[in-house]
């Protein structure tokens, strides 16, 4: 096997996935075709990352040496236990399928780059398609007590006048809204605002433009998180973001459907491990972004 160490394969799993390697081989063992492409990928290749361009050389020798293959799964065959075993075969089974798929996915999540000059990003055309009613934004909670709250406001409608210069954005800019909720409650009470935001979703009086989610108190919270201590990531439902993008492309990765809060933090520690934004000051709370770009194991 070209599995590496059994430490590297979970410091892969949990990076690149953010599962459990157990996990990993739990689901594909049992509902193969439900894995990602990356998750596929993954036990494909022996955990190891490997660049589009450089796939087809790894596994040459198959091809050139057909007898190798049969050697290679009787080589599986004795040393697997049964799980890892019927793990390979699933994934050998699949993968091409899930391939397919996610290059159909992947084509469609960059279809907007490829939008005539002078159409409407299409998160800004949803807006505007929303017809009467184009209201979008957020909803903001805040405590009845908090100190400076007339300050941040000020401040705030300062970021809800703030210009993004995008192709239609002068037909929502009026509409864009932080709906405001204070409440009396213990401020680090975070589930009493999860259960009041999904009451609020649940029973319809979130507009249509309005995320349903994520909410803000002064971070950004996810609704959904359940949890009372972080995860294995150090994910705990709540991620800082720049005010000049609460506006523009957080509203456009969380409106899309495709992302998650986790995938947004993601990204945030990213870009920060790989240094990539015009700053000498490591940035504090999301604002550069890779979210919008090819990544493994696409590049």
């Amino acid at each position: 096997m070209e599995w590496p160490p059994r430490a590297e394969m979970e410091a892969k799993a949990l990076k690149y996935l953010g599962l459990s390697v157990d996990d990993l081989f739990q689901k594909a063992a049992t509902a193969p075709l439900t894995l990602t492409y990356p998750e596929c990928c993954l036990i494909e290749h022996h955990f190891r990352i490997i660049a589009v361009l450089n796939r087809g050389s790894r596994f040459a020798w198959l091809r050139k040496i057909p007898d190798l293959i049969h050697k290679k799964k009787e080589a599986e065959d004795s040393i697997l236990t049964p799980t890892e075993l019927q793990v390979i075969r699933n994934v050998e089974g699949v993968a091409r399928q899930i391939q397919k798929t996610a290059h159909a996915d992947i084509r469609e999540m960059f279809k907007d780059k490829e939008r005539p000059y002078g159409t409407p990003p299409q998160w800004i055309q949803n807006i505007i398609d929303q017809r009467d009613d184009k209201t979008w934004g957020y909803v903001f909670y805040h405590h009845k007590e908090t100190a400076g709250w007339s300050a941040f406001v000020v401040d705030f409608n300062g970021m809800l006048a703030m210009r993004t210069y995008l192709e239609g954005e002068q037909e929502v800019l009026k509409s864009k809204v932080g709906h405001s909720i204070p409440f009396d409650t213990d401020e680090n009470d975070i589930s009493y605002l999860r259960q009041d935001f999904f009451d609020r979703r649940e029973g319809g009086a979130l507009k249509a433009g309005i995320l349903k989610n994520v909410f803000f108190l002064l971070t950004t919270i996810d609704p959904n998180w359940s949890s009372l201590s972080p995860d294995e990531e150090g994910y705990d439902g709540r991620l800082k973001i720049n005010g000049t993008q609460v506006f523009w492309r957080f509203y456009e990765f969380m409106s899309s459907g495709k992302f998650t809060l986790k995938d947004v933090r993601r990204d945030f520690h990213a870009v920060n491990a790989e240094k990539r934004y015009p700053c000498f000051a490591e940035p504090v709370a999301w604002h550069f972004t890779m979210l919008d770009r090819l990544r493994w194991p696409f590049e």
